[in-house]
């Protein structure tokens, strides 16, 4: 596994996602997390990076100073193993139980707003078929 750690303030984790032993030809699918790698030795234990399938994977905005230090860590990935990474997205393990309310509650709110924008729509397309269908003109 390719898995690099940059070194700051904190250690800066990166691993890339592959399924199958035959080597990709760009990674661009990333876990991450902090503080979870040992920047000299192999083993990525972010989340429940070791039970991938006993778990659920959410990609969760990540902070932009942090941003940046993940895509260093993704750089010197590449360097040091030879991958490509042309568009490298990250993601965070966690338990279904663990995702975050404000995931929730983000998710809950753009529904919310679907509906009433599809309730807006449906409504000024029945206003528009009945000034089409009955002109004010015949009304009277």
């Amino acid at each position: 596994q390719h898995l690099h750690g940059y070194k700051d303030e904190q250690l800066y984790c990166v691993a890339p996602l592959q399924l199958g032993p035959l080597p990709l030809v760009t990674y661009d699918f990333w876990l991450i997390g902090k503080d979870c790698c040992q920047a000299s030795k192999r083993g990525f234990s972010c989340g429940s990076a070791k039970h991938l399938h006993s778990s659920g994977m959410i990609a969760r905005r990540v902070l932009a100073d942090d941003l940046d230090y993940y895509k260093l860590a993704v750089r010197q990935a590449e360097a040091a193993y030879g991958i490509m990474a042309a568009h490298p997205l990250f993601f965070e393990q966690a338990k279904i139980d663990e995702v975050p309310e404000e995931l929730v509650n983000q998710a809950q709110q753009a529904l919310h707003h679907y509906f009433l924008g599809y309730l807006g729509f449906q409504f000024l397309l029945v206003i528009a078929a009945i000034f089409f269908y009955f002109p004010p003109s015949e009304r009277r």
